[in-house]
């Protein structure tokens, strides 16, 4: 029998997203839960440290909770906080970030940190990546009916843990409504007519669906088949074609790999062009459908100012931008400083990011297909030159060990360091600490309602 733990209090959130509470002295991790509530949790697992459990049941509400603006939420699992009013879970954000720093990086941070918030918090997403499935992960609601389903089909995102069950979007609020009428036109017109992909046995027709919508309105949408059915292709992206007409790029892609990866794929362009135009401080940039660019657009000026405040540059400056992407930054702070060096082993990226040069006659940005191991490299320094700054927004994996001891070996001046994950980070510090010291750290909520978030820190050499 599980063991049901009675008139608890929930006292924090952990950097996962799940609520906190303590008993006997000993954690308690569950879901759903917001400091202030008195519930009972039933406790569903036990390990040496810690355990988990449900709520099962609440006697108190507390203030500091939000009524969930999705109907989704809960199950979908994308947003962890939208049940704690906004201004809250910036505080917990910036509590996590304070605590994660003193713990792994053993770096005390001013408590008066400020974290920028993002407005509007909802509709800021501008990149989907959406899954057909003919498995369709029923709700509680939805088993309880006695209703008979006649089709499982399902477009949306995977339930926690669970790769092989999709749960079904009506509407994502962390995207705008173009996201949502197009994937909803295409599950309506695609539901009864063909295959839906079976994740476990790796059958089925429709695969994935990527939308990206830039600041300057312009939207991408992406196709992904399994299957190469030329009659049925077509007749789904005519579809998309007529009922979408402000769609500037229709792609398709066949993957019938055994992931969902499409970097390595070859990309079929339907109708209009090969990319989407991002327009930020004047400039234009091209983003392609492997490219990364940052994923908020209601934060993105706050994001690329924040970055030239932070490098304090002067104009005869080099600059290697590392993990370029489509030189996003390495294009708006060009007309700062000399240089700029980016580089990215995405090679559609280095692709993009030259085209960016061009089409804004931006002369003193160099790009180059080159692992970040390599960008930091002798030989490269002798070519390009030793540079005054480097701006590093690496994975959430951190900076790699063979960047890492190059960048110890070599006496650059200031390093700016962009993260959306404060653990790697703080590990990265604790090396980079014995040589630099820290300036100056800000907080950005890039990834409002959900447990991520972005850091930007400005290191000096000692």
């Amino acid at each position: 029998m599980k063991k049901t733990i009675k008139n608890i209090k929930i006292i924090d959130i952990s950097i996962t997203g799940k609520s906190v509470s303590k008993y006997n002295n000993k954690v308690i991790f569950s879901n759903l839960g917001v400091p202030g509530d008195l519930c009972d949790i039933e406790i569903k697992r036990k390990r040496k440290n810690y355990s988990e459990g449900n709520i099962i049941k609440y006697h108190k509400l507390s203030k500091k909770r939000n009524k969930p603006k999705c109907e989704h939420f809960g199950i979908c699992g994308g947003c962890k906080y939208q049940h704690i009013k906004y201004t809250e879970q910036l505080n917990y954000k910036k509590q996590q970030v304070i605590e994660t720093f003193k713990k792994i990086g053993e770096i005390e941070l001013p408590k008066y940190l400020r974290i920028k918030n993002c407005h509007p918090n909802f509709e800021y997403k501008n990149k989907a990546e959406f899954t057909f499935s003919n498995n369709k992960w029923l709700t509680k609601k939805e088993i309880n009916s006695n209703k008979i389903f006649k089709t499982k089909n399902a477009i949306g995102f995977h339930i926690p843990k669970r790769f092989d069950k999709i749960i079904h979007i009506k509407q994502c609020h962390l995207y705008t409504k173009e996201f949502n009428e197009i994937r909803n036109e295409i599950f309506s017109f695609c539901n009864k007519k063909y295959n839906f992909f079976d994740i476990k046995n790796q059958t089925g027709f429709l695969r994935n669906l990527t939308i990206r919508q830039t600041l300057y309105g312009e939207i991408m949408v992406i196709v992904h088949f399994y299957e190469e059915n030329k009659k049925h292709i077509n007749a789904i992206l005519s579809n998309m074609k007529s009922k979408f007409p402000y769609i500037n790029s229709l792609m398709y892609v066949i993957n019938n790999k055994k992931n969902d990866t499409i970097h390595d794929l070859e990309i079929n362009l339907f109708s209009g062009k090969n990319y989407i135009i991002e327009k930020i401080n004047n400039i234009k940039y091209h983003i392609g459908p492997k490219t990364f660019f940052q994923t908020n657009n209601n934060q993105l000026n706050v994001f690329f100012k924040s970055i030239l405040d932070f490098g304090e540059f002067k104009t005869n400056e080099i600059v290697y931008d590392i993990y370029t992407g489509i030189g996003a930054i390495a294009h708006y702070i060009s007309k700062k400083v000399k240089q700029v060096i980016g580089n990215d082993l995405v090679l559609e990226s280095i692709q993009k990011a030259k085209e960016t040069s061009e089409i804004n006659n931006i002369k003193n940005c160099s790009f180059f297909t080159l692992d970040s191991s390599e960008i930091l490299s002798e030989k490269f320094i002798k070519n390009h030159g030793i540079p005054d700054t480097i701006i590093i927004d690496p994975p959430r994996e951190g900076i790699k060990q063979e960047l890492m001891n190059n960048i110890m070996k070599l006496k650059i001046r200031k390093i700016i360091y962009i993260s959306c994950n404060p653990s790697t980070q703080a590990r990265d510090m604790k090396i980079l600490k014995t040589k630099y010291k820290l300036s100056k750290f800000k907080i950005l909520d890039m990834f409002p309602h959900t447990n991520h978030i972005e850091t930007m820190i400005l290191m000096k050499i000692i």
